[in-house]
């Protein structure tokens, strides 16, 4: 299973995990599959992007400012699931 664990410089965990059942990533995978393509991700990767994949995860913290991850991290947080 494919999960995304944040840490700090210092190796202390900065957030909760980011599970392999989570999708609300559909906006990063939507762009890798789209602007890197899914033949190349498939080349390169044996996959194409999807939520249950890290690197949609990773690419919405990156590809933000650190103000912008904040502000991601914080749509993420608000659209967990609960239960």
């Amino acid at each position: 299973m494919h999960g995304l664990v944040c840490l700090d410089s210092r190796g202390q965990v900065v957030r909760p995990a980011i599970l392999w059942n989570d999708g609300r990533t559909s906006a990063e995978v939507d762009y890798l599959n789209g602007a890197v393509g899914r033949q190349t991700l498939s080349q390169h990767t044996a996959n194409i992007a999807f939520a249950g994949f890290t690197a949609p995860k990773v690419r919405g913290m990156v590809h933000l400012s650190m103000s912008g991850v904040s502000t991601f991290m914080n749509r993420m947080a608000k659209e967990q699931p609960s239960g």
